[in-house]
C-alpha cells in the first residue's frame, strides 16, 4: 500500500499551520500531522480535509502514524503521562491509557494494534502480560514476532508465545524496523543510522543492503522499497529525491526535482505521494 516515484508537482491539500510533518497513506485519501504537531488531518482523494481535534489543550504526537485503512493510531504526550489514541472516520474512537510511558503504535496485517506501555507489550489496549521495554516495534503478519531495537540499537526478535527474545542483528545502530510481505515470503526491513537499509530473514538473521537513505516504505503491488535519498547542511535538508529498490537489490531513481526536496514518500489507491521538506505540502509523483 505504499507507492511512490517519478516527478509530476501536484498538491494534493493546502498545508495547514506551515505544513505537514508525516503522512500516511489510508484506504480513500492519507492521514497528515501539521508541523508542530498541533492538529490531525485526513485528507481525501478530492483534497478535502477534515481536521481531528486532540482531547485536550496541551497534547503533542510524539510518533508516526501508524494506519489500518481508515483508521489511525498514534501516541500522545502530557508532561506527567502518554496515551494511545485511535481514529476512526473524523472522531477519536478509544483512548487507552494514562501510562508512564508508551511507545509508538503499530497495526498488524490483521488489523490488531500494537504498541508498549510501562515496560510490557500491549494488544488492542490490553497488556500481554510479556515484558518488553522498547518505543518503535514491528509485528510480523501472524502476530507471533514482534521486531524491536534495544538501547544498544541493536535489532532482536521477540516470540510472543515463549516469551525468548534473541538478537537478530548487531554492529550497526538500527531503528524503525517493519515486517514486509511479497508473495508467500516475508522479510524485515530496517533502516541503520548510518544510512544503510537492510532486508533481513526473520529466521536466520540472514542479511544484505537493499539500500542507502532513510523513510522506507514498502510497495507490496510492485514489491519495491520507496525511500528518501537526501542532504542536508546540518540544520535543513537541502536536497531531497525519492528512489526504488527491488528485493534483489537493482535501484533507481525516481524523482529529478532540484527545486522540490522530496521525502517521506507514501501509497494511497495507487497514488504515489511524497512530503516537500522546504514547504511541509504533499506533492505527488509518477508511478514506476
Amino acid at each position: 500500500m505504499f507507492p511512490y516515484i517519478l516527478f509530476l508537482i501536484l498538491f494534493s491539500a493546502e498545508p495547514a499551520a506551515g505544513g505537514y510533518a508525516l503522512a500516511a497513506p489510508s484506504s480513500s485519501g492519507y492521514w497528515a500531522m501539521t508541523w508542530g504537531f498541533g492538529e490531525l488531518h485526513h485528507v481525501d482523494r478530492d483534497g478535502n480535509a477534515t481536521v481531528i481535534d486532540f482531547p485536550s489543550p496541551g497534547w503533542t504526537s510524539v510518533s508516526a502514524l501508524a494506519v489500518s485503512g481508515d483508521t489511525a493510531a498514534l501516541r500522545v504526550s502530557r508532561s506527567a503521562y502518554d496515551m494511545v489514541l485511535v481514529i476512526t472516520g473524523d472522531s477519536i474512537t478509544e483512548e487507552y491509557g494514562p501510562y508512564s510511558r508508551a511507545g509508538a503504535p503499530v497495526f498488524s496485517r490483521s488489523r490488531d494494534l500494537w504498541f508498549t506501555a510501562d515496560g510490557t507489550l500491549h494488544r488492542n489496549g490490553i497488556s500481554t502480560g510479556t515484558a518488553l521495554d522498547a518505543y518503535t516495534i514491528a509485528v510480523d503478519g501472524n502476530g507471533s514476532r514482534v521486531a524491536f531495537c534495544d538501547e544498544a540499537d541493536r535489532l532482536l526478535m521477540l516470540n510472543i508465545n515463549s516469551g525468548d527474545t534473541r538478537i537478530l542483528a548487531e554492529h550497526r545502530r538500527f531503528y524503525s524496523p517493519m515486517f514486509i510481505s511479497f508473495g508467500a515470503e516475508q522479510y524485515l526491513i530496517s533502516p541503520s543510522l548510518d544510512g544503510e537499509i537492510l532486508l533481513l530473514d526473520p529466521e536466520s538473521g540472514a542479511r544484505r543492503v537493499l539500500a542507502e537513505g532513510t523513510h522506507p516504505c514498502w510497495m507490496e503491488e510492485e514489491g519495491l522499497l520507496l525511500y528518501s535519498v537526501t542532504e542536508d547542511d546540518g540544520h535543513m535538508i537541502t536536497s531531497g529525491e525519492i528512489w526504488a529498490a527491488d528485493l534483489k537489490g537493482n535501484r533507481r531513481r525516481l524523482t529529478f526535482t532540484p527545486e522540490v526536496h522530496e521525502i517521506l514518500p507514501f501509497c494511497s489507491g495507487g497514488v504515489i505521494e511524497a512530503l516537500n521538506a522546504e514547504t511541509g505540502a504533499v506533492v505527488q509523483v509518477e508511478g514506476p
